[in-house]
């Protein structure tokens, strides 16, 4: 079972990689377009981080997941994974009140919510052979981007 912990760190440090080069790239791009900054910095995280994600809980899924009474602990165990990262690199730059309700709380309970979410669409899809992941992100995408919309938003 911790392998499935150990899949939401990797998925995390991939997205955590896979966005640093984003916006490194996008750097310049971002200064013409100043009135999408915002969304940009919280939808794209949001993209790479459920993108990533999905691809570890559909490989959960083609495991066995028609017949493992254990596949939404398994995949409760890959969002945990996920924020443990994002709680990790908040820990050294917010106090700790805030840390704790806004990013330990707010981040389990988002990686939480958008790991089950993914994965009951892609056990629920599990007879279409050729389903794409992304379809299956795209519902955790638009809720973790509400999410990191709020945290900027009203926090």
């Amino acid at each position: 079972m911790a392998k499935y912990f150990f899949w939401g760190v990797i998925a995390a440090a991939g997205a955590l990689v896979a966005e640093s080069l984003f916006f490194a790239i996008a750097n310049s791009a971002t200064a013409y377009l100043p009135q999408y900054e915002t969304l940009l910095a919280c939808a794209v995280p949001a993209t790479f981080e459920e993108f990533l994600k999905s691809l570890f809980i559909k490989k959960t899924r083609e495991e066995n997941a028609a017949t493992d009474k254990t596949y939404f602990t398994k995949i409760a165990l890959i969002g945990l994974g996920f924020a443990l990262i994002e709680l990790l690199l908040n820990a050294f730059n917010k106090p700790l009140p805030e840390l704790f309700f806004y990013y330990a709380l707010g981040g389990i309970f988002i990686h939480l919510a958008t790991a089950l979410l993914t994965g009951f669409i892609l056990l629920n899809t599990f007879h279409i052979r050729k389903f794409p992941t992304f379809i299956s992100a795209i519902p955790a995408i638009i809720l973790h981007l509400a999410y990191n919309l709020l945290i900027v938003y009203f926090f």
